[in-house]
């Protein structure tokens, strides 16, 4: 199956904690987590660059303060990595989730 695929993205969204809150699921940042390690070392071992990950993050209020942080921690790990703003789509409304307005984009970068 997997030759089929150019990359494999997995969702992370910060540090373990601000991961877990922004997903509102605890333990989902150690999923992920392990999923990705799982893939590094398969990708290393049979010699196939599609199955190494991609980080896809998206970043909010939440994590914004960590980012810093998780920056570093997917540098150390040799992770390449894309980001999205959370924006204020009906789901996170009704979770009352802390979302950036236009010049809370341009004030975190």
């Amino acid at each position: 199956m997997y030759k089929f695929y150019k990359y494999i993205n997995i969702s992370l969204d910060g540090t373990p904690e601000d991961h877990d809150r922004q997903r509102n699921l605890k333990g989902s940042f150690d999923v992920a987590w392990n999923t990705i390690k799982e893939l590094k070392k398969t990708s290393q071992e049979q010699n196939n660059k599609n199955l190494y990950p991609i980080i896809s993050a998206a970043f909010s209020p939440i994590n914004i303060n960590h980012w810093d942080q998780f920056e570093e921690m997917l540098i150390k790990e040799g992770l390449p990595m894309s980001c999205t703003p959370v924006l204020g789509v009906k789901e996170n409304y009704d979770r009352h989730m802390p979302l950036f307005d236009r010049n809370g984009i341009r004030e975190a970068f």
